[in-house]
């Protein structure tokens, strides 16, 4: 049987080696670039809506509805970690440039920061709608968050505090 997306995909990743699909049918799947084949399946227990390499092309993280971000390792999508304090969607996640932390915003309108092993050690919040995406400075010092407010907000990622807020209104 080979292995395929049931439904529509939510998002898409690229490293060197492999792209990863995030899809609907609550599907994680692993391609490798060189021979465009589905390598490796893994599941979330809902929608699949992101998913991120890290800069050193050992990790992948999927963000899903079913309120969690869970780690994987390359390329077996072994489980290594779910990251599950979210109280709604998780709408995206990604790692942090030294590839030690994961940013990760949801429809609870939280930002929250983790180690890669699962531990939460920030949780932002500031947003008065849900937050659909973040992007890490190039330091790793600052997450900027987006959200359906009309804001755009800084955070600390050593402190969780919030360092700016700009709105887009």
């Amino acid at each position: 049987m080979s292995i395929q997306h049931l439904g529509p995909i939510a998002g898409i990743a690229s490293s060197a080696q492999w792209i990863a699909t995030a899809g609907y049918d609550n599907r994680l799947i692993l391609w490798d670039k060189a021979t465009r084949r589905a390598v490796q399946l893994a599941h979330h227990d809902h929608l699949v809506n992101q998913c991120a390499f890290s800069a050193d092309g050992h990790w992948l993280v999927s963000a899903s509805s079913d309120y969690s971000a869970r780690v994987w390792s390359l390329p077996d999508l072994k489980l290594h970690a779910v990251l599950s304090e979210h109280a709604d969607d998780v709408d995206m996640a990604a790692f942090s440039p030294d590839d030690r932390l994961i940013a990760t915003c949801a429809l609870d309108r939280c930002v929250r920061i983790f180690q890669r092993d699962g531990r939460c050690l920030h949780t932002m919040r500031g947003h008065t709608g849900n937050v659909l995406s973040l992007a890490w400075s190039h330091d790793g010092q600052q997450v900027g968050t987006s959200s359906v407010d009309g804001t755009i907000r800084t955070w600390s990622s050593t402190s969780g505090m919030q360092t700016d807020r700009k709105s887009t209104r």
